[in-house]
């Protein structure tokens, strides 16, 4: 026993230890004085994985074993982890007994004799009941390692993984690990994200915030007083002029985003718009229009600078040497509403303009590719004369008022028709959100499209949009391999349904995918009704038991034929 003691090649101490996938930051933020300080649960907090570790006393570290809670080991998993590591599943992610067993006789002892290790070894475990089992001690007798367990209560003192390992193990694993707020939903996001900007961009795109209403209790959760929804989940967006989502970010508060291709630190509002439009070309001649949470003189020299153009309100502290007049000079009553003023400079080599125009209340302009002129009138209201006056309107602010509204469009939208189920889970709710948005995108792309084909079919408004891809997806058969994806159909054929179901008794009509999915379309014998198809005036006692639609089925006439395959 003495000999092996006196040499450190053949002392080894195991234990086991978790790593938190979430780590802590040790930061804690209290009111002052607080006697009692409560740490916040933050989600994914307790979220962990047991190693069990074992070390040589001379330095060396023998492969692990992990431990993870499945009952079943996912494929992916099992590719990427070393050939001499050990792969524990449990119920819980704790190690068991059986578990303890199959780390020494399949990683431990093999990577011993790998090694060339002299025998016998001594390895020092604690008191825990995993280690001390009947089949444990067979196996370490035979297999020459004598076991000890150290007495209860005394580990922290006499077993030096705790401090020589594991303690080191843990602060770089803090330090260097990032963990994803968004990890549940990331391979949703970066899906949906990757659809969204394969769409063509339009030249003018708005960048704005945006509501996910909800009340669930989450650290993520925002409260701003001045949106008409206070409380919920803040998405960033970039739309085009009509509404549709190109991008969207989801804000997870203080998360560390890697810049890319040497992007300048812009602060926390600037690097949002930086992100956001890393899907725009360069020197496209594209604009983007945002509110003052994110202008500011970097940030526009920045994107001009990138060959994108930019026009948004700023607040008039962000301007250096701003040569503007202040609130107060503009609201005298000697200053007319309508006017405006314009100072023109040059930063690194980039032309902005900034326009402060006096309406109800002052509002000024950064810009860096139009200005004031031309100048154009437009009506308000006057409380002194109660009628309405012209005014004088510079240009920049008519462009702002026209492009602006993409996200604000994209929000009526959703609020009009949205999912409405209730669920307590933070990520249900986000994916909820995040289907009303792709839904209004197909919804517009289906508009557009119409629009460019020059199609005399009038396009469904959202309620029936919404309500055709819900019978669609409802209905539509997993072994039909003949149909197309896509909008709902425009044909002739689709008209002339539409309008001869207003013939007679009504009967829903199905859509297009719907008809030729090929799926459980059987015939059965009902009441004499009138045939729906199309051109087809005589009566018929069977019909589709999938779309209940009365169809011919007889000598002359293979109606049912024909509705389920043009």
């Amino acid at each position: 026993m003495f000999d092996i003691l006196s040499d450190p090649s053949r002392v080894f101490n195991g234990d086991e230890t978790n790593f938190l996938l979430c780590p802590k930051t040790g930061v804690v933020l209290a009111l002052k004085g607080d006697r009692n300080v409560y740490e916040i649960d933050r989600g994914q907090a307790k979220s962990s994985i047991t190693v069990m570790f074992t070390f040589c006393a001379n330095g060396d570290l023998t492969p692990p074993m992990i431990i993870l809670p499945y009952k079943r080991l996912p494929g992916d998993i099992a590719t990427k982890v070393p050939e001499e590591w050990g792969i524990g599943l449990s119920d819980n992610g704790w190690m068991k007994a059986e578990l303890f067993y199959d780390y020494i006789n399949n990683v431990l002892h093999p990577y011993l004799l790998k090694k060339g290790q002299m025998f016998p070894i001594i390895l020092f475990v604690d008191g825990h009941k995993t280690h001390l089992t009947l089949q444990v001690s067979e196996l370490c007798t035979n297999l020459k390692i004598i076991l000890i367990a150290l007495y209860p209560n005394c580990t922290r003192i006499l077993q030096p993984a705790d401090v020589a390992a594991f303690f080191p193990l843990k602060c770089a694993w803090k330090q260097n690990v990032q963990h994803d707020r968004l990890h549940k939903i990331r391979p949703i996001i970066n899906d949906l994200n990757n659809r969204f900007a394969a769409v063509p961009l339009e030249q003018r795109l708005s960048l704005d915030e945006q509501m996910c209403a909800t009340k669930i209790g989450h650290y993520m959760k925002q409260y701003l007083p001045n949106k008409p929804h206070k409380w919920g989940f803040k998405l960033f967006l970039i739309c085009s002029v009509y509404g549709f989502a190109h991008k969207f970010e989801i804000y997870t508060g203080g998360d560390k985003h890697h810049r890319i291709n040497d992007e300048p630190d812009l602060g926390p509002t600037g690097n949002t718009v930086v992100r956001l439009t890393r899907i725009v070309p360069r020197r496209a001649n594209h604009i983007i229009y945002f509110d003052n949470y994110y202008t500011s003189v970097p940030l526009v020299t920045y994107l001009a600078k990138e060959g994108i153009y930019c026009l948004g309100t700023i607040q008039s502290n962000r301007i250096p040497n701003n040569k503007l007049p202040d609130k107060k000079t503009l609201m005298k009553r000697t200053v007319p509403r309508g006017h405006h003023e314009e100072q023109v400079a040059n930063v690194d080599g980039i032309d902005i303009s900034a326009v402060v125009w006096k309406d109800n209340k002052p509002v000024t302009l950064l810009s860096t590719y139009t200005g004031a002129m031309p100048v154009t009138t437009i009506s308000r209201y006057d409380k002194a004369t109660k009628q309405r006056v012209s005014i004088n309107c510079p240009n920049v602010i008519k462009d702002y008022n026209t492009h602006m509204g993409g996200v604000d469009l994209l929000d009526s939208f959703v609020g009009r028709y949205h999912i409405t189920r209730k669920s307590r889970k933070w990520t249900n709710r986000l994916f909820f959100h995040l289907l009303d948005v792709t839904i209004i995108n197909s919804w517009l792309l289906y508009k557009k499209t119409l629009k460019q084909t020059r199609s005399d079919t009038r396009p469904l408004n959202l309620c029936k949009y919404r309500l055709e891809l819900a019978n669609s997806l409802c209905n539509l058969g997993v072994q039909g391999n003949s149909t197309k994806r896509g909008c709902p159909s425009s044909s002739s054929l689709e008209a002339e349904l539409q309008l001869k179901k207003k013939r007679g008794p009504a009967q829903t009509m199905p859509p297009k995918d719907v008809r030729q999915d090929k799926t459980d379309h059987w015939q059965k014998w009902g009441d004499r009704a009138r045939c729906k198809y199309p051109n087809c005036k005589g009566y018929t006692f069977t019909y589709c038991e999938k779309c209940q639609v009365s169809l011919c089925y007889n000598r002359d006439n293979n109606c049912f034929y024909k509705f389920h395959t043009e």
